[in-house]
């Protein structure tokens, strides 16, 4: 059995899909219930969620035959094993792990996000891979009900932090100039992500591209400074002296092109270091 959130509701037994419908009280009542996999949910609860503030008479009635096809459609998986189980005075459907494409993705992600600092390529195709398992939106239809619109939101920031992870490994690879594209794509979504903005800034530079560079800082900047009142991080301040120092560097280096990869790495030291001395700044 696979269950797949990460997008509009799936539910697969042996590759194919079972017959249970995108939408409608059926389909709620799963989506409830896998946002709160392996634990105890209230019927009262439940009842709350597919019928809102004042549900009829007949809600408990009519819950636990909603209860009582999913059961039936959802017999065969993990080799027979009942995953929809009546627990006192509510209902816990049992997911392993290896079946909820949302825990597959998280543990992917962290597995992926780990491997950054010591192996790169490892860390760019496990990212991949965590990545492939979207389809959508989380909860896909689902994002505005009580019980899922936190999830939906926490899951929607994991699946960002892992496209952030995944552009880091791919700047750890020299791959700027494939990866340029999808930042700039990706920083007009999130226009005030800092690090986002901040791994297009070094891709453009170190494609040769340093004006555009420094236009996306100085369009991060305006927008964090007009919308929230704030200004950037000391990082992404410091990456932008960076990138103005190794513009003059560059301008000197002209007669010698072996220096390129000495600037590259002495650019990725200056960001990754604390702020200069302010008297060396305007030495």
């Amino acid at each position: 059995m696979e269950f797949r959130v990460l997008g509009p509701l799936q539910v697969l037994d042996g590759g194919h899909l079972l017959d249970i419908p995108p939408t409608g009280k059926r389909a709620t009542l799963l989506a409830a219930l896998l946002v709160h996999h392996d634990r105890v949910v209230p019927a009262e609860r439940l009842i709350g969620w597919l019928w809102g503030e004042e549900p009829s008479e007949a809600a408990a009635a009519t819950l636990r035959g909603h209860v009582w096809r999913l059961r039936g459609a959802l017999k065969g998986g993990s080799e027979g094993e009942e995953l929809l189980l009546t627990r006192g005075p509510g209902y816990e459907l049992r997911v392993p792990p290896e079946t909820l494409d949302a825990l597959r993705f998280e543990n992917d992600a962290e597995a992926g996000r780990a491997l950054l600092a010591s192996d790169p390529a490892a860390a760019a195709s496990t990212l991949r891979e965590a990545l492939c398992l979207w389809r959508g939106r989380a909860l896909e239809g689902f994002e505005e009900q009580p019980f899922a619109h936190g999830e939906s939101l926490r899951l929607e920031e994991l699946r960002l932090g892992a496209v952030e992870d995944l552009m880091e490994a791919e700047l750890a690879l020299g791959r700027e100039a494939a990866i340029v594209g999808e930042l700039q794509s990706l920083v007009a979504d999130h226009p005030t992500r800092e690090r986002l903005t901040a791994q297009l800034v070094r891709a453009l530079y170190h494609t040769g591209r340093q004006a555009e560079a420094l236009s996306a800082y100085g369009e991060l900047r305006r927008r964090l400074v007009d919308e929230l009142g704030i200004e950037p991080s000391p990082e992404l301040r410091r990456l932008e002296r960076a990138v103005l120092r190794q513009l003059v560097d560059g301008q000197r280096s002209r007669s010698h092109p072996r220096r390129t990869d000495q600037l590259r790495r002495r650019l990725d030291r200056r960001i990754s270091r604390g702020p200069a001395d302010p008297e060396q700044q305007h030495s």
